[in-house]
């Protein structure tokens, strides 16, 4: 654990991370906070946060045994298109109703009081529509008004139905009022204290057209907080079947995939849920979970968020530190996995003997006969081997091979090169060659470990073979 630690707080350092790192392993707390927060501090909470929203559901069609393929029309009568609408497609995010709220925001901003506002107090205004809750009966009417974008669970459309439909519906199943459900189904089983008194109304940073500046929260009335460990609380109660049965935590990873129980398939080697923007990172295979808890707005220019850089070397940095070499696999490169290459980063000392890989697909660009092969273990990225493979001519060889530089000598090198024969020999090789410039050592002894031998020596370089 001192190693993730030093990682945490080396990424906090250099990215001046705005927020708390926390770091949970067999159910231990393991703190690592950047300066201003702690272990206690209390993060606010959007009441009607579609996370929220989606879990309520989810567990109160449990509770009555609805099943998510039933339409929505029993409990939304008043809803033009209710009886095409399934509890599956208002989980997903994918009912074809038009954004009401979208609408609305149309509306604003053509207002002559609001055009004459500056930027900032506009932005402001923005920001607060986004956690206002609307008239339900006046968003009825919008979407009785208007026809379906789509049919309902024929794809995601990210709209606001889900939230605003969802309140009601939750309400009617329970005859409750939201909040009151909410307390009672997910904090009181859970022994969560929530706060609702000294709210944080400030929403630190916002990056937008270059801009760095703050935002506040102007209502808190509708607003909760919470503190780490009431997040991971609520994380290990879904997945462990406290709140909700196995089961249906299953389905929960496969139905949502923007809002609300979102994982997200950016870690091969993690599941992602985000609750109001706040990530909690859960490792595959360790127990051990990392929850984000930023000062975040949400309105922002990712690829220049700092915040964001941090949170994503600190998850993929954390990795080696628990990973141990299993059963990799050579996965060959497809349009589904392409992107799996360019994570893939070489040590500076060994970088003379082997460039980044874009020229690995340059190659097999450029090269007919050049076959690229993603190097997995449990599902996570190791490396890269190219494989070039002429049966016309009799020519085998490998091309090149790179381990990202969190997994170099732990074996994978090895590894990778004896599973390539399995390759060669479906191609009809008798026997496979390679070169290797001479300074690099280390890869010399791996291809000697894997059998190869010297067929040539050269001033700079080594000939070397394998019969099959």
């Amino acid at each position: 654990m001192h190693r993730i630690k030093e990682i945490v707080e080396s990424k906090i350092k250099e990215h001046n991370y705005l927020g708390l790192v926390s770091v949970y392993k067999d159910n231990e707390e393991f703190h690592v906070s950047s300066e201003g927060f702690n272990k206690d501090t209390v993060f606010t909470f959007y009441k009607y946060d579609e996370f929220f929203i989606t879990t309520l559901l989810l567990i109160l069609l449990e509770q009555n045994n609805i099943d998510l393929n039933c339409k929505i029309d029993k409990y939304l009568p008043e809803l033009r298109h209710s009886n095409k609408v399934s509890f599956m497609s208002l989980l997903r995010f994918s009912t074809g109703l038009k954004d009401y709220m979208g609408n609305l925001s149309s509306l604003r901003v053509e207002d002559i009081n609001y055009k004459s506002l500056s930027e900032e107090k506009q932005l402001n205004i923005d920001f607060n529509f986004s956690y206002s809750l609307v008239d339900y009966n006046e968003a009825i009417r919008f979407y009785n008004e208007t026809e379906l974008s789509h049919i309902p669970g024929s794809e995601v459309d990210y709209g606001d139905a889900t939230r605003i439909l969802g309140i009601k519906i939750i309400e009617r199943i329970s005859n409750k009022n939201y909040f009151s459900i909410l307390s009672e189904l997910m904090f009181k089983p859970l022994n969560i204290k929530y706060e609702t008194n000294d709210l944080n109304k400030e929403m630190n940073t916002l990056i937008y057209y270059n801009r760095r500046m703050g935002l506040s929260y102007n209502n808190l009335n509708d607003f909760i907080g919470l503190k780490s460990k009431d997040i991971h609380n609520i994380y290990l109660s879904l997945k462990n079947g406290i709140l909700i049965n196995k089961k249906t935590f299953k389905e929960m990873t496969k139905i949502i995939d923007f809002n609300g129980i979102n994982f997200l398939s950016g870690y091969s080697f993690a599941h992602v849920m985000s609750i109001c923007r706040y990530n909690i990172i859960d490792y595959k295979n360790t127990n051990m979970q990392i929850i984000f808890l930023s000062i975040f707005s949400g309105y922002v220019i990712y690829q220049e968020e700092e915040f964001l850089k941090a949170e994503e070397e600190i998850v993929k940095g954390v990795v080696p530190v628990f990973h141990k070499i299993q059963k990799p696999k050579l996965i060959k490169l497809n349009k589904d996995n392409v992107y799996d290459l360019f994570e893939i980063k070489n040590s500076a000392e060994k970088a003379w003997y082997m460039g980044p890989t874009k020229y690995m697909l340059a190659y097999a660009f450029a090269e007919k006969n050049a076959n690229v092969y993603l190097i997995k273990d449990q599902n996570i990225t190791i490396g890269t081997i190219t494989l070039y493979i002429d049966k016309k001519s009799n020519n085998y060889y490998i091309a090149n091979i790179l381990i990202d530089k969190k997994y170099q000598n732990s074996g994978y090198g090895k590894k990778a090169i004896i599973l390539s024969y399995d390759i060669f020999k479906k191609h009809g090789a008798k026997r496979v060659t390679l070169f290797l410039d001479k300074t690099n050592v280390a890869a010399f002894h791996t291809y000697l470990k894997a059998g190869f031998k010297i067929q040539s020596a050269y001033a700079r370089s080594y000939e070397m073979y394998i019969d099959l």
